[in-house]
């Protein structure tokens, strides 16, 4: 029962959250020029950090449905033409690994990758990118597991310190780890009116097992958990972007509850689970 009903937020803030702000079972919220619920503004550079964005329809002012949810929501960051709703990590010059449910049901080929920069408003600091192509895991399933897709870029990334890709962990992250968390989700708990932050959002979180993770959702061994103290938490926005466990990509950032920061736990796709899978998707 606790399941569907998670199913049913997750199913609102999906259309709500257009395609991703944070997924599957949360439908979490970030708002204001804050950071990531409870955390606080990244002061360093995060080179692997990346914003998906949405362009608006070519020749009009309609933003289409993605866009238009932002307005009303408040709005997503984006210079120009294009507007915020996931995060994600850069793999290579080429390819970004995000969440399933960032890309699934929506029109990629509008799709672009902003990098570079901690400030989405930094257009001359950042590049744009559109996608080429996306794929989705083959076993996806929404609020159940592999909730990972990794998309090709029509032109390379310009590598450099501001542009670096992050390695993947191929360990097997138990609870207790202290782990990163960065994106442009919403920072408030309460989305309707809010804006994204412009600049990049951060906090730190322990993981915890997944038999802990359980006492509130079904996990499955696809997924990783973290929990906080309280008032913080990955929102809307956040989705598809990464948690980085000792220095390496552990996370992608998939669902939780509706409200973020509750003192419930964000559950996260666990990376080490589909590194080969990663790989050769990030070598065509």
């Amino acid at each position: 029962m606790l399941k569907l009903f998670l199913i049913s937020l997750l199913l609102l803030h999906v259309k709500c959250d257009f395609m991703g702000l944070f997924s599957s079972k949360k439908d979490a919220d970030n708002s204001g020029n804050g950071r990531v619920v409870g955390g606080a503004k990244s002061e360093n550079r995060v080179p692997y950090q990346i914003s998906l964005q949405m362009q608006k329809k070519e020749g009009n002012s309609n933003p289409g449905f993605l866009g238009g949810m932002m307005q009303i929501l408040g709005g997503g960051g984006g210079g120009g033409n294009f507007s915020h709703f996931c995060g994600g990590s850069v793999l290579n010059e080429n390819h970004i690994v995000t969440a399933a449910h960032c890309i699934k049901g929506f029109n990629t080929s509008r799709m672009a990758v902003f990098a570079g920069t901690n400030d989405l408003r930094e257009e001359d600091k950042g590049q744009r990118i559109m996608i080429d192509s996306c794929e989705i895991h083959p076993d996806y399933v929404e609020l159940n597991t592999s909730d990972i897709a990794v998309c090709r870029l029509k032109e390379s990334f310009s590598m450099g310190d501001n542009i670096t890709p992050i390695e993947m962990g191929t360990e097997h992250i138990e609870g207790g780890e202290e782990c990163l968390l960065t994106g442009w989700g919403y920072t408030s708990r309460m989305v309707i009116g809010r804006r994204i932050p412009n600049e990049l959002q951060e906090a730190k979180f322990y993981t915890i097992t997944n038999e802990e993770c359980n006492q509130m959702y079904s996990t499955t061994p696809t997924e990783l958990c973290t929990k906080s103290k309280g008032l913080e938490g990955a929102c809307n926005g956040d989705s598809g972007g990464p948690l980085v466990c000792k220095n390496k990509l552990a996370g992608v950032v998939s669902y939780g509850l509706m409200i973020c920061g509750t003192n419930q736990p964000d559950v996260y796709t666990r990376v080490s689970e589909f590194t080969d899978w990663v790989q050769q998707m990030s070598s065509m």
